[in-house]
């Protein structure tokens, strides 16, 4: 293969990592902590919260426990729609992880979507999307 047909492969592979749902995490959690809500210099909302999920998954056909903490982030208007919601109420979330900062290993969600589940019916309220 020659060397610019080699680059443009190369180049054809990072498109499709970029444009992929490679980094897309969809998680049902209770709003543990929410921090004032501040705002960037460019005048974007921003809201810091801590979340915690707890479930039963099954692994290797044996049911395991899964409880965490996780760090989560909504900048813009999805950041005024979770600064609405009560401590303790529990959001389908759904977005992407990143670290906290350029150079970090600590990672955060990124929430573009929640909705609230209603109770017995199936059917969920939605808080919002930003895309």
């Amino acid at each position: 293969m020659s060397r610019a047909a080699s680059v443009t492969v190369q180049q054809a592979q990072r498109v499709q990592v970029s444009e992929g749902p490679a980094n897309q995490l969809s998680l049902l959690a209770r709003i543990e902590t929410i921090q004032p809500l501040r705002y960037t210099p460019a005048g974007l909302p921003v809201l810091e919260m801590a979340l915690h999920h707890e479930s039963v998954v099954e692994q290797a056909g044996q049911p395991r426990q899964v409880a965490f903490a996780l760090s989560a982030v909504a900048i813009g208007d999805i950041a005024l729609l979770l600064n609405q919601k009560a401590l303790g109420s529990t959001q389908q979330f759904t977005g992407f992880m990143a670290p906290l900062r350029k150079g970090t290993s600590r990672l955060v969600l990124h929430v573009l979507n929640a909705s609230k589940a209603c109770a017995g019916s199936g059917v969920q309220e939605n808080t919002g999307t930003i895309r």
